[in-house]
């Protein structure tokens, strides 16, 4: 048995006993509770070295209580699962660094067992020719940021004149727009902005693969993907990469950004 302390936070009695028996095989201590004032009970108490918490809860949804938690433990993984996620959702809690999210459909014994461990032992849960020759060029550079330079990769010219103008003109920051992925590939080891904004669909590649290129040569940039597609799946997926945001292009994106990642932006 490993000498973890693992508070898991469901409330549906079934799937709680489920998740109890595929911990209870590996780690000694397993608490579970069914809701979200007990569970800070226990976040205060045990100071977990991870919470695995449902995102629907009695009352409030897991997303709103991470920041609660985290100051109760600060040092305490968390993981976030959910039967039925939305894009907002996944959103949230990306921008609140939750460690990890599941589908409560594609959790195994296996796997959940595979994410603890690498939580714990700090591994890169996130994650060819142009890779090898990326990281070629960034081994020999510095790889502190450009703290005044944002780049935007998007084919949308006019959701990239209205981002320019919001980020230069409330955020004083330098920004640089590519519209294709080879201009960009050129580019962005030279640049190392702060913050990338990244369309999902290009012409030629999508933000998958993108963000799995700057991964593996480990630029220090953040990164925020911006879509059209109100797809949690997507979300999902882009988000064991470890990115640091989701704006959906609806109707309050220039809303959003002001609100959820003035952070982010500041010089």
């Amino acid at each position: 048995m490993k000498n973890l302390k693992i508070l898991v936070i469901e409330d549906d009695s079934l799937f709680a006993a489920k998740i109890n028996h595929f911990l209870t095989s590996t780690y000694n201590e397993v608490t579970i509770v069914d809701d979200v004032a007990r569970g800070a009970h226990f976040v205060t108490s045990l100071k977990p070295d991870c919470i695995i918490l449902d995102n629907k809860l009695p009352r409030t949804d897991g997303v709103e209580v991470i920041d609660f938690y985290r100051e109760l433990s600060p040092n305490s993984k968390i993981i976030l699962m959910s039967g039925n996620y939305t894009v907002e959702d996944i959103a949230i809690a990306i921008q609140k660094k939750v460690n990890y999210i599941f589908e409560k459909s594609e959790i195994t014994q296996d796997l959940l067992i595979k994410v603890i461990e690498e939580l714990m032992s700090a591994e890169n849960l996130s994650i060819n020719s142009m890779v090898t020759k990326l990281k070629k060029l960034f081994v020999n550079s510095k790889k502190t940021v450009n703290k005044n330079t944002v780049v935007l990769l998007d084919d949308d010219e006019m959701f990239v004149a209205k981002l320019k103008s919001i980020i230069s003109q409330k955020f004083n920051l330098e920004i640089i727009s590519y519209s294709n992925e080879e201009e960009f590939y050129k580019n962005i080891l030279e640049i190392k902005p702060k913050l990338i904004f990244l369309d999902y669909l290009l012409p030629n590649t999508n933000a998958l693969e993108i963000v799995k290129t700057l991964k593996k040569i480990n630029l220090p940039s953040k990164i925020i993907l911006i879509s059209a597609q109100n797809n949690p799946e997507v979300v999902l997926q882009l988000n064991t990469l470890g990115i640091d945001g989701y704006l959906v292009k609806d109707e309050n994106w220039e809303y959003k950004i002001t609100e959820n990642y003035t952070e982010l932006l500041k010089v």
